[in-house]
């Protein structure tokens, strides 16, 4: 019945519909729009930039894969060929950190000698006349060394090789305690004993004279040496006031400024051959210029005559070390360059003594290398030295007889290096990759 009713209806009701009408409102609207102004031309995008807003989108055709894989692989190639460039541009010759193993200089009686730690024989390298203190410079090119002559001694200078021997400058220096070449070799910093102690700077460049320091009345002593990484500081020690039971550890600029004391031990012994307290001794700066080690004598820390010192050269924080709990002596430290110090431990009776591996921060236990050896039977002074490469170690005894020691593994093989008097640099040549 009801689908009776809408069908007679439905023509009647489409009907109504598809009669245009006109909204009550439209009378309205117009009266507003016909206020407002048609929008400006320049403000419709298409008429400044050509477009198509109906074009159709672009065809993607196939994809060349062949072509793509070859110039990724082309890329990967030029990648890795720029690696393994970039991995061989090393500094050339770093003046500080491990560096390859090159010779070994040594002078005996006034002749200076070359050789190598793999056991070459040595041979004469520089002729007589009086050389001495022979050391190669920081990058492994020059010899630095002095020769004695009228009126004073000279700065000598050679090719790695020996040869080009000439004398670096004409000013001679008077006596000296401590001298060391600048890294870039410009500057020799000298600590001048013939009168009152001076720290002087002799120009190796232009030979503009010495040059003396003005350090505010510290007298410096005994060790000065350029601060690493770049040699813009000189450390040495000095007595503040000239008092000499005083004795600090100072930095200061080459050109004077900047002067600042780091560390300062009082009670100092001023008779040497009766020494009870000496403080400062065999110092050995870091790769970084961070840190300074040294031994203190006569200051008994955890049982110890002689104990190793870590100082901090920017905040002066010293800390008192202490390695081998059996040790009656810990001497001569130097830096590993991965956090690990090289030592020698010596025995409560201070007869024999053997070298040590440690962590720095004493947070482990050392590692003994090589043979335990007495001391009466080594080189006096000086008897060893670490390689350049901070692998080996060259152990000189009695009688010129010489040892090579591994870091690592502690092995013990001889060597035909025959050091018997003098003194000896260890040349520094670049890494190879």
């Amino acid at each position: 019945m009801t689908t009776d009713r809408i069908e007679r209806r439905l023509p009647e009701i489409l009907t109504e519909i598809a009669v245009p009408r006109t909204p009550d409102y439209t009378d309205d609207i117009l009266g507003l729009t016909a206020q407002l102004r048609q929008r400006p031309g320049w403000t419709l995008l298409e008429r400044w930039l050509p477009m198509d807003l109906t074009a159709a989108p672009a065809r993607i055709g196939r994809v060349p894969w062949r072509t793509v894989g070859v110039l990724a692989l082309l890329i990967i190639a030029l990648a890795v060929a720029i690696a393994v460039v970039g991995s061989r541009t090393r500094q050339a010759n770093p003046f500080y950190g491990p560096a390859a193993n090159g010779s070994i200089v040594y002078d005996e009686e006034g002749d200076i000698y070359v050789t190598d730690a793999l056991g070459s024989p040595g041979r004469l390298l520089i002729a007589g006349q009086g050389a001495f203190a022979q050391r190669f410079s920081q990058d492994g090119s020059t010899i630095w060394f002095g020769r004695f002559v009228t009126g004073g001694f000279a700065i000598m200078r050679a090719d790695a090789d020996g040869s080009n021997v000439r004398q670096a400058t004409t000013i001679l220096l008077p006596d000296t305690e401590a001298t060391t070449v600048s890294p870039n070799e410009t500057e020799l910093a000298a600590i001048l004993v013939a009168n009152e102690p001076e720290l002087a700077l002799l120009n190796l460049t232009n030979g503009t004279g010495l040059r003396t320091l003005d350090l505010g009345g510290v007298v410096p002593t005994r060790f000065v040496a350029w601060r690493p990484p770049v040699g813009d500081q000189l450390v040495f020690l000095g007595h503040p006031g000239g008092i000499k039971s005083d004795l600090g550890l100072y930095v200061v600029r080459p050109d004077g400024t900047d002067l600042r004391q780091v560390a300062l031990a009082q009670g100092e012994s001023i008779d040497a051959a009766n020494a009870t307290q000496s403080s400062f001794g065999d110092l050995a700066l870091s790769d970084d210029g961070v840190t300074a080690a040294y031994v203190n004598r006569g200051s008994t820390v955890a049982g110890k005559d002689c104990v190793i010192h870590l100082l901090d050269l920017d905040s002066g924080v010293d800390s008192a070390m202490s390695y081998d709990p059996t040790a009656r002596c810990e001497v001569s430290p130097a830096f590993l360059g991965d956090g690990r110090l090289l030592l020698e431990s010596q025995d409560a009776a201070g007869t024999a003594a053997r070298l040590l591996v440690v962590p720095a921060d004493a947070s482990a236990p050392g590692r003994p290398i090589g043979p335990v050896f007495d001391i009466a039977d080594t080189r006096e002074g000086r008897h060893w030295e670490l390689s350049p490469d901070r692998g080996t170690v060259l152990f000189l005894r009695t009688g010129g007889v010489t040892e090579l020691i591994s870091v690592e593994t502690g092995a013990v093989r001889p060597a035909d290096v025959r050091i018997t008097i003098g003194d000896w640099s260890w040349q520094r040549l670049p890494e190879t990759p």
